[in-house]
Formats: structure tokens, C-alpha cells, sequence
């Protein structure tokens, strides 16, 4: 671990005059390799943090010299900006401040004072040393805990088998991977937390996550500062599709897979009337409102759009009523499995019996555990399938049947292709954030667990949907 460069080193800058300069520890410091020197704010009264500050002149003059070091901060910058920068020796100059003013001497104090620290802090450093790289960390976002754990966990597992089945293989040119696992709850406002503290940390070369869409949305602005690549498994939202240049996903869009689904239900039931049933946040309202579209398209008129809150809505027998006595002929869904499945089991009571068609968040055996016959004749349309006999699938079957014991469902082939799209990108480019990007951007024809994964000008995946109906209490292809 480096020492600080000051004042212990140069305790003649402390001892300037007070109005000129002083100093404090701060910050999470600079990186040198695999090593954390800690940097000195140089403060006053009204300025921010920064590792050294001196006038945009000087300022100036010193890029000229390291041009890599020196970041021009803009007028009124906070101390919060310092976590943005990169983790160097970095010196920080206020364009609209001068510390130093007045006449030649001070002047020259000032230019003096920015050269010798310039060269104490890129030469001290320099005996830190670089270390050997002994991993490559890739991170992991998902909720693992609340409403939608399983999902979570699911991609967690679907994530990590494709990790071990690397490293059983040598890794990338003998260096292992290594996730680093969060937890963001599926809450956006932890989800932004999680997503800085990914970002911020150099060692993360990409990121799997996330699951929900309200949480892709509230990282990907963090992961498009900071350059970071983003691979959602669980995102269909329309919204993510503009979510910025550092934002993919190994699930289709809800424009796909909800236009489909809603196109299959016309066909086989030719309605006059529908119902749309959606959960309240960025997921549910995008694929109800492709539900609408294509029913305005179809000619069906929606008789009732009604949502609930998910994680807290648990009697739903106010919403059916108002389908049941509606006149509905078909139920359009844009739900998870657990909440699909106390609906289905409510409705039932109630004695309705509408068909019900929803996209491929609901391809979860939890969804027949929950929901029994009450689940029975739901069609999905999904991208993965067990039953598919493309030989990529059946060994990511195989692989996860020997691992875990059980049986893959959706977030678990997603989250798997997400990690090996970043793996792929890490070969071919090395560990560098923005090369792995720009990877990512050209990446096509990666035959994964849900199919081919080819990313669009936009970071979303085009797949071809499978048509799934639960019959005899099992999820079956239908041609």
C-alpha cells in the first residue's frame, strides 16, 4: 500500500499560508494496479474535493505535461465528483477558480508548487508496483431477496455454471473468472446503489444484471458514465431498449414476445372482447401497452386494464369481478409466476374461466406448483425451452441437471448466455471495460442456452419465440 504523498512527505506544503492551501484525507484514493494509494483533499473554505487544486492557467500548463492526469472540474463542482474520476494520480483544476492570486512571487510559488507535486505523485507511485492479474471479475446484479427472489437465485445459478464450466476449462488464458454477487432486492433505488458500487470498482470488467426492468433502468445511466457493460437477463421493458450505448440483453423485448403471445390469442379465439392484467411498474405497464396496441390493431376492445402492485396486492377479487361481469373473452397477462398463480387460483373461485396468455416471465415450474389446475391452458410465449433439441440447449440442460439437481427454467438459460456473451467479448478484447463494449456492440451468433444471441444497434436480442402451454400440469412446445 502506498503512504500519502502529503504532508507527510512534504510537510512544507502544509505549512503555507492557511488561505493558500490545506489538507485532509480523502477519498477511496487512487488505483495502481491492483493497489489502492490514498489521496489528500486540497481544500478551502468554499472548494471541492480535490488532489490538488490550483488555477485553470497552471492547470493548463500541467495537461500539457500529464495530460492523462489532470481533469478540469466545472464551475460549482461538488465533492461527490471525485468518485467519478479515474482511480490515478490525478490532479483537479476549478474552471472558475484561482487558489493563488496576486503578484509574480505568488505566481511562481504556484507554478513551482504544481510541478513538484506533479513529480512526487507520479514518481512516488511508480514504486507501488503493478500486480500480477490472478482473476477476472465479472459482476452479478439481481434481486435475491423480495418479491422476486427466485428469479434472482435462478439467474445467480444459470450465471455461475457458466463460470465454473469456464475455469474447469483453464479460464481465459489461465486466468480464472469470479463473480461479484449483489443483491439489489429488486428495488430501483437499491438497484442504483448496487450499480455504483460496481461501477466504481475498476476490477469489474462487466456486469450480468439486471433482472427486473425498473432496476436495468435505474443502473444503466451509472453503467453509461462509467463505461461499464451491462447484460440484463430479465429486462423485457420496450423502455430499455433506449437505455443507453453500455446496456444489452439476452431476453427479447416485451415488443417481441407480447405482440406475439397477443397475435397467438386472436388467432386461436378470435375475440371481440379483452382483458389486460398487468403489475405496476416499468415490465407490466410496457407489455400492457403493447397488449393495447395490438388489440387496437385487431379490432378487440379492451374492457378492462387493470394493474396491481406487485409484492403487495395478494386479493385480486375486486380486479376479476370487474373482468367477470366485463364481458371479456380472453385475459392478456403481464405478470410474474407468484402473483399469476394466486390470481388464476382466485378467479377459479370466482368461477371464471377465461383463456389466459402471457409472455415468458411466467415460464416458471413455481408458477405450476403455486397455481395446480388453476394454471392449466395458459400459453406463453417463450425463447427457452428444455425440449428444445438444438444441441446447445441440451447441454446446458445436462450441465445444470448434474449440477443442481433439478431443472432449468427461463432466468437460469438467460443469465448463463449473458455470462458467456461477456466471456466471448473478454477473450477477443482482453480486460478492458470499453473494449469489451465495443465487443458487444459487433457480437452475433453466440448459440446459447435460449437460443442465438446476435445484439441489434440498440444492445437488444432478436429470437425466434416458442409457443408454450401448460397441459397435464407441464410446460409443453406447441408447433
Amino acid at each position: 500500500m502506498c503512504a500519502g504523498l502529503f504532508p507527510q512527505q512534504f510537510p512544507w506544503v502544509a505549512r503555507l499560508p492557511a488561505p493558500l492551501l490545506s489538507f485532509r484525507p480523502s477519498g477511496p484514493g487512487f488505483r495502481l494496479g491492483q493497489l489502492v494509494c490514498p489521496t489528500y483533499a486540497c481544500l478551502d473554505e468554499s472548494r471541492a474535493h480535490a488532489s490538488c487544486i490550483l488555477g485553470p492557467a497552471r492547470g493548463r500548463r500541467i495537461r500539457r505535461l500529464f495530460p492523462r492526469q489532470v481533469h478540469f472540474l466545472p464551475p460549482g463542482a461538488s465533492a461527490r465528483l471525485a468518485g467519478k474520476l479515474p482511480r490515478r494520480p490525478t490532479f483537479l483544476f476549478p474552471s472558475d477558480y484561482n487558489i493563488i492570486k496576486g503578484g509574480t512571487s505568488m505566481r511562481s510559488i504556484k507554478v513551482i508548487l504544481a510541478i513538484l507535486l506533479s513529480i512526487a505523485m507520479l514518481f512516488a507511485c511508480t514504486g507501488c508496483g503493478e500486480k500480477e492479474v490472478t482473476e477476472y471479475v465479472i459482476g452479478f446484479v439481481g434481486p435475491l431477496t423480495g418479491a422476486s427472489a427466485q428469479d434472482g437465485q435462478d439467474a445467480l445459478e444459470g450465471a455461475q455454471l457458466y463460470v465454473e464450466q469456464v475455469n474447469a476449462a483453464g479460464g481465459i488464458d489461465g486466468i480464472p473468472l469470479t463473480l461479484n454477487v449483489q443483491d439489489d432486492k429488486g428495488d430501483p433505488k437499491e438497484a442504483a446503489i448496487v450499480a455504483n458500487m460496481l461501477a466504481q470498482d475498476e476490477s469489474v470488467l462487466a456486469i450480468v444484471g439486471h433482472y427486473n426492468s425498473s432496476c436495468t433502468l435505474a443502473g444503466a445511466p451509472i453503467y453509461n458514465e462509467a463505461g461499464v457493460a451491462a447484460i440484463a437477463y430479465g429486462s423485457s421493458s420496450p423502455a430499455v431498449t433506449e437505455a443507453g450505448p453500455y446496456i444489452y440483453r439476452t431476453i427479447p423485448s416485451d415488443d417481441v414476445g407480447g405482440r406475439m403471445v397477443a397475435q397467438w390469442a386472436f388467432a386461436d379465439l378470435s375475440p371481440t372482447k379483452a382483458a389486460i392484467v398487468y403489475e405496476n411498474n416499468d415490465y407490466g405497464l410496457g407489455t400492457a401497452t403493447i397488449y393495447k396496441e395490438e388489440c387496437e390493431a385487431a379490432g378487440v376492445e379492451v374492457v378492462a386494464y387493470e394493474n396491481y402492485i406487485p409484492d403487495e396486492t395478494t386479493d385480486f377479487t375486486t380486479m376479476l369481478t370487474k373482468i367477470k361481469e366485463s364481458g371479456a373473452e380472453v385475459m392478456l397477462l403481464a405478470t410474474l409466476y407468484n402473483e399469476t398463480a394466486m390470481f388464476a387460483k382466485q378467479a377459479q373461485l370466482l368461477g371464471l374461466s377465461l383463456p389466459m396468455y402471457g409472455v415468458d416471465a411466467l415460464y416458471q415450474p413455481a408458477l405450476i406448483e403455486l397455481g395446480g389446475d388453476a394454471v392449466e391452458g395458459l400459453t406463453i410465449s417463450a425463447f427457452f425451452s428444455m425440449d428444445n433439441p438444438d444441441p446447445a440447449v441440451q447441454e446446458f440442460v445436462e450441465a445444470f441437471r448434474a449440477k443442481y439437481d433439478s431443472d432449468p427454467a427461463t432466468y437460469h438459460a438467460y443469465a448463463y448466455d449473458a455470462t458467456m456473451c461477456i466471456v466471448e467479448a473478454l477473450k477477443a478484447s482482453g480486460p478492458d471495460r470499453e473494449k469489451i463494449n465495443e465487443y458487444l456492440t459487433t457480437l452475433t451468433g453466440v448459440n446459447g442456452a435460449s437460443g442465438v444471441n446476435s445484439f441489434d444497434e440498440n444492445g437488444d436480442v432478436l429470437k425466434d419465440a416458442i409457443r408454450i402451454v401448460i397441459q397435464d400440469g407441464k410446460f409443453n412446445v406447441v408447433q
